[in-house]
């Protein structure tokens, strides 16, 4: 009598007490872990557990009562069940009150998340929405899912161009079979692919032609006869549009339209002064008389340009135009061209002033003495320069000689003829015939440097010196007047100093901030400047014909001052490792 009393005492007491036991890695909460690709815009994914895939009907856990010979159980599989077993339902996870098991009803990837059973779909759709997937793995009880499990997931989700279940059977079959696989993704449904258009494109029908000379009967160079540069007649014909081919749209997994692109880019464009030949006509006519332009952009402009007939001199005074100027004859000494553009000198340019906006091109020569000087945005080009001061921020082209000229180009020079004597800047490399003479006039060439910013790299540094120089004074001064250790204890000392005091040290502080911020400032231009001196390819410095002493070459901070002749073609470098010159 007294044991049956006991026994019923202890089962009141145990009542409740429950375990739940998982058949699948409870640890496990999300289906995948994705990795990064490369090649695709979509990501790799990779089963996180295959110990957690169910098929419909699986039993996925179950409830383990005290009574029960498992109970005292600790394997990692087991756990304490401190809720009503029914509370662990999901929308796919159902609870057997009589058998006590939980049993899936889709089929996924089993999960135990924030105190729920669940069963997380093995799908995804790419990040164009024009492809779904399932992921297909034997399941816990060493099936695949069948056709009818898959094609429940189309509603889930939402699918409305699904897959043939002949080709979806077939994806089955050959994961089934495949002894090395033991699962892989299967396409469950495909949009339709959108159809890329092409840009309205404009093709250049002029044929674009510039000549330095015209060959004679002898062989010989006639340098009078020339073109450089693109003139154009009115009604003269310039370019061709090709009209856009519209893109077709497609439709994604969901039945929702996807736009097609418009490709490609068109390498000109039509600017100021064309015309079509008629309405609707694709070829566009000049509508003026004047030059073409050809924009960095493909811009094309058909420009009026200012066409003075015969030399600037007294008659036209200084030449101001916000266009391209051409100059049938000379620029006479001291007079001034500026324009927005080109400048075109059909003669010489002598012992004058220059500044164009884009290229300078002269027919004959440019002739300094005192004050010539020429500076282009775009490129020079002349038969011949001497004893003037040539600036370019592109290249600079000499047909026959440069004597005594001082050049700079920040890319390259070139020079088919001689170089005697001045200076040759050219800081991406520079190409001559012949440097030098057998006189041994002082030449120089000089590639891979930038003096007007170096110069401004080292006046930045001599900036940032003194302003550390007078940080540190200012430091010295206060920590002088208010102690080594002011500037570690400035809140609790300044509410201890006189008003007078006070305000000192604020306007010491003050001096330390701003001086700060001027040094940062300075700092990052600085670093800004020596960015532009970098070099996309190794300066070089080419001699195609003679070398004579007399000549000084320099690479980058490498020099080499020439004793004995070169008769043959020559390139010097820079070595990168040695930074010595070498040349071959």
């Amino acid at each position: 009598m007294f044991c049956q009393e006991e026994d019923k005492i202890l089962m009141e007491g145990t009542e409740g007490l429950r375990k739940i036991e998982f058949y699948f890695d409870q640890f496990a909460q999300e289906a995948f872990h994705t990795l990064e690709d490369s090649e695709s815009s979509d990501n790799i994914r990779l089963l996180t557990s295959a110990n957690n895939v169910v098929s419909e009907a699986n039993v996925i856990a179950r409830v383990i009562d005290f009574d029960d010979p498992d109970f005292n159980n600790n394997a990692n599989n087991i756990e304490e069940l401190n809720s009503d077993p029914s509370s662990l339902e999901s929308d796919y996870v159902y609870y057997n009150s009589k058998t006590k098991e939980y049993v899936s009803k889709l089929y996924g990837f089993a999960s135990y998340k924030d105190h729920k059973l669940q069963i997380l779909p093995l799908t995804w759709v790419t990040d164009d929405k024009l492809e779904a997937y399932i992921y297909v793995h034997p399941t816990i009880s060493k099936t695949y899912p069948s056709l009818t499990e898959i094609k429940k997931h189309f509603d889930l989700l939402k699918l409305i161009h699904v897959q043939e279940d002949y080709h979806m059977n077939m994806e089955l079959d050959k994961i089934k079979n495949d002894p090395n696989s033991s699962g892989g993704g299967v396409l469950i449904a495909e949009g339709a692919k959108p159809k890329d258009g092409v840009v309205e494109m404009v093709e250049l029908k002029k044929v674009l032609e510039q000549t330095v000379g015209k060959e004679l009967e002898d062989g010989r160079i006639d340098y009078k006869e020339k073109n450089f540069f693109y003139t154009v007649a009115r009604d003269e014909a310039i370019a061709e549009t090709i009209p856009e081919v519209p893109p077709t749209d497609g439709v994604d997994v969901f039945g929702q339209p996807v736009k097609g692109k418009l490709t490609g880019v068109s390498p000109y464009k039509l600017g100021r002064n064309l015309k079509p030949e008629y309405d609707g006509s694709h070829i566009y006519r000049s509508a003026i008389d004047g030059v073409l332009d050809i924009s960095e952009k493909g811009q094309l402009n058909i420009e009026e340009r200012l066409v003075v007939t015969g030399d600037v001199n007294l008659n036209t005074g200084n030449i101001h135009f916000p266009g391209i100027v051409e100059i049938t004859g000379n620029i006479q000494p001291g007079f001034k061209v500026q324009a927005d553009k080109s400048v075109i000198v059909n003669g010489n340019i002598e012992d004058s002033e220059i500044i164009a906006g884009d290229k300078v091109i002269v027919g004959n020569g440019i002739l300094g003495k005192e004050h010539c000087k020429v500076r282009a945005t775009g490129s020079v080009e002349a038969r011949f320069i001497q004893n003037a001061d040539v600036f370019s921020e592109r290249d600079i082209a000499i047909v026959e000689s440069a004597v005594q000229a001082r050049c700079f180009a920040k890319e390259h020079i070139k020079v088919i003829g001689r170089v005697v004597g001045g200076e040759l800047v050219g800081r991406f490399g520079i190409e001559v015939g012949i440097a030098g003479a057998a006189s041994e006039t002082k030449t120089s060439l000089v590639a891979g440097r930038y003096p007007e910013l170096e110069k401004k790299v080292e006046d930045l540094t001599i900036q940032i010196t003194e302003l550390l120089n007078k940080l540190k004074d200012t430091i010295d001064e206060i920590t002088q007047y208010f102690g080594e250790n002011i500037l570690h204890e400035i809140k609790q000392v300044i509410g201890t100093l006189p008003a007078h005091r006070q305000k000192q040290l604020l306007s010491l502080i003050q001096s330390i901030k701003d001086t700060n911020g001027q040094v940062q400032k300075l700092k990052e231009e600085k670093e800004t400047v020596k960015a532009s001196l970098e070099f996309p390819d190794p300066p070089y410095i080419k001699v195609n014909e003679e070398l004579f002493p007399g000549v000084t070459i320099r690479v980058k901070n490498s020099v080499k001052k020439i004793d004995e002749k070169f008769d043959m073609r020559v390139t010097f470098k820079e070595d990168h490792k040695t930074k010595n010159l070498v040349w071959d």
